[in-house]
């Protein structure tokens, strides 16, 4: 059973009241972070009618926090951005001096509070003058924000590793890729993406989650200075899926095919070593408009872009078995676009 954004006593009782449908237990793969954490807290109500992801509720907590994450990675040998944690106006101003512009801000944790005000899971900050702004803006119910100093080089510099670690915390699969663009630009989620070999990122993923001692999926994006070479930090996310998941799918590598399994303590699936078949993953219309952001830039031509989609894709949306959800998709950015308002 794969779920999504519901974190509080509401949303267990949900669960207990569908089990009561089931014929036998079912696989929990809940897919936000607050509902990772919904499911940890509740692990033992829920077990009696779920099989539910393996992994401690300290170990979540510790790794899906931001500052606590920053200073772990730091503690284990990573490089992280310069950061700043702001808890008040006084640390804002500290920041404001302390750190070299731009920056990206984000909250310690993402909620519903901070994307409706928000409207996006990470800000650039590029002046000081934006970050006073900014800061204005942010909901009171957010307590702690994260601000970074920008690692320099374009969206390709983009590395991802996930894995999955089994109930003995031993790592049994990863899968290794890259952005090529993502929308919005600069902060965005990937548009277009392809797996590559990186061993630099692939180790030191699994070092630092087998350091924390993680159970089940895991997801660490790092970033290559343009100017240095050294890989940064950018962010974790674990027990849950990403974006990732599919185009590891489509690489050969069952992640979360590995994790129904094992959380069901059956024999895991042959296909866990990546084969580096240089495939690709695209959210048409996410890419289309990332392609024109950087052609109205002057730095890709159409036929830059034609080329970046070359070889064997898996698509976020699309699919020829069932094309529905593309065009409600369409539908709704069409309809999106004749409703937006109109600049004067």
């Amino acid at each position: 059973m794969v779920f999504g954004d519901c974190d509080n006593i509401e949303g267990v009782d949900m669960l207990m009241e569908l089990a009561s449908n089931l014929s036998g237990k079912a696989v929990l793969i809940p897919c936000s972070d607050l509902t990772v954490l919904m499911v940890a807290r509740h692990r033992e109500r829920l077990r009696q009618h779920y099989y539910v992801p393996p992994a401690e509720l300290k170990t979540l907590e510790m790794l899906m926090d931001k500052t606590e994450f920053a200073v772990f990675a730091v503690a284990n040998g990573m490089l992280v951005p310069r950061t700043a944690i702001v808890q008040n106006k006084a640390d804002a101003d500290n920041a404001s001096r302390d750190l070299n512009f731009p920056c990206i801000v984000k909250p310690n944790i993402k909620t519903p509070e901070w994307f409706a005000a928000i409207r996006s899971k990470v800000v650039i900050i590029r002046t000081v003058d934006e970050w006073t702004k900014f800061y204005e803006r942010v909901p009171k119910s957010v307590d702690k924000l994260i601000l970074q100093e920008w690692v320099a080089g374009p969206e390709s510099n983009l590395y991802s590793c996930n894995c999955y670690f089994n109930l003995d915390g031993k790592p049994v699969t990863s899968f290794v890729a890259r952005k090529i663009r993502q929308w919005p630009p600069e902060i965005g989620i990937s548009s277009l993406g392809q797996e590559v070999q990186n061993d630099h990122v692939r180790d030191e993923t699994l070092r630092l989650f087998s350091i924390a001692g993680l159970r089940g999926l895991g997801y660490l994006e790092m970033k290559q200075d343009e100017r240095s070479k050294r890989y940064f930090v950018i962010e974790a996310n674990v027990g849950r899926p990403t974006g990732r998941s599919a185009i590891a799918e489509a690489g050969g590598v069952n992640l979360l095919y590995a994790a129904y399994l094992n959380v069901q303590n059956l024999p895991l699936p042959d296909s866990l070593t990546q084969q580096y078949l240089g495939v690709k993953w695209i959210h048409i219309l996410s890419d289309l408009r990332s392609a024109h952001h950087y052609w109205r830039k002057g730095e890709l031509t159409f036929g830059d872009w034609l080329h970046s989609l070359r070889g064997r894709k898996c698509y976020a949306v699309w699919s020829w078995r069932d094309p529905k959800p593309f065009l409600c998709l369409l539908a709704k950015a069409f309809f999106s676009f004749l409703t937006r308002p109109r600049r004067k």
